[in-house]
């Protein structure tokens, strides 16, 4: 008999190998959802983003859509189309912030750029910019 051949047969595996999370960039604390953009679909996460990024999240959170613009030495700057309801946001640490009140057929949009530690609170949700980092930020979303 030929070795090798004979009736036995290899097992497959069990389970697919788990993924691993991105690891974190350097001078950044690694983000608990890693760069797992879905995740903030229901309105809490922690990512690690590298640039210009479409958040995905759910409308009850008063928000058309929301996007990283950019990621520099000033920290992050959101972008966010915002639902009518929105007439106010305020901030917590430093965020320079432009509310554009929209019109009768453009919706309201906000543009803030956070430095590490700020947040913007809307009515239901905050936007938070936990560290920013060469190349990159950890960006959080909690509900209100």
């Amino acid at each position: 008999m030929m070795a090798g051949c004979g009736g036995s047969t290899i097992a497959p595996p069990s389970q697919a190998p788990a993924t691993q999370p991105s690891p974190a960039l350097p001078g950044l604390p690694r983000a608990a959802d890693g760069d797992n953009l879905s995740a903030c679909q229901a309105g809490t996460c922690e990512v690690q983003v590298t640039g210009r990024v479409e958040i995905p999240i759910d409308p009850r959170f008063q928000l058309r859509n929301l996007r990283i613009d950019s990621i520099g030495p000033d920290g992050v700057t959101w972008v966010a189309t915002l639902s009518p309801a929105v007439t106010s946001a305020s901030n917590h640490g430093y965020c320079g912030m432009e509310m554009d009140s929209g019109s009768a057929t453009e919706a309201p949009t906000l543009r803030a750029t956070c430095h590490a530690g700020a947040e913007v609170d809307l009515p239901s949700i905050a936007l938070g910019t936990v560290a920013v980092g060469d190349g990159g930020a950890v960006i959080r979303l909690e509900p209100r």
